[in-house]
């Protein structure tokens, strides 16, 4: 039999389509928590902005044998493209009256979308292209250059998949 170990901070539990209850499964104590790494980018319409870049977990334990592990959604879309096999995620919220979530209707192994290379290599081109321009400078044309460069990012990043 499979052990499901839960890696958030919170139970989980799991509901049929009554309302019964399948299966609660509690934190094990054990929080796996992605290092993050936060920069200030002013303000949003009065709205305090900043730019976070996810890295590592650290404190993921080693995969077992016969061992599944239940992570945020973040953390294992971030290590979806590393050699974890036995990440689960919570599927199908349950929500009471008032929109809180009470528990969900199982458990999924996530996929991420996978990286289209010619994609990122032309979004590394677009950034290295705007570091060149404001280099050195604080003009408002740089500034301007800036936002149509992440204006053009964002487009990049948007399309379709094929």
């Amino acid at each position: 039999m499979t052990e499901i170990i839960n890696l958030t901070p919170h139970p989980i539990t799991v509901l049929d389509h009554d309302g019964s209850l399948i299966r609660e499964i509690p934190p094990s104590g054990q929080v796996a928590r992605l290092t993050a790494e936060r920069q200030d980018a002013g303000d949003l319409a009065g709205i305090p902005l900043g730019i976070t870049t996810y890295g590592d977990n650290a404190e993921m334990p080693e995969p077992r044998e016969g061992v599944r592990y239940v992570v945020s959604l973040v953390t294992a879309l971030a290590l979806a493209g590393s050699d974890r096999d036995d990440l689960l995620v919570v599927d199908q919220e349950v929500r009471d009256g008032t929109g809180r979530i009470i528990g969900c209707r199982g458990l999924a192994v996530p996929r991420a979308r996978p990286a289209r290379h010619a994609e990122l290599e032309e979004i590394r081109e677009v950034y290295e292209m705007g570091l060149t321009e404001i280099a050195g400078t604080r003009s408002l044309r740089a500034a301007h250059r800036m936002r149509n460069i992440a204006r053009g990012v964002l487009a990049i990043a948007r399309r379709p998949n094929p």
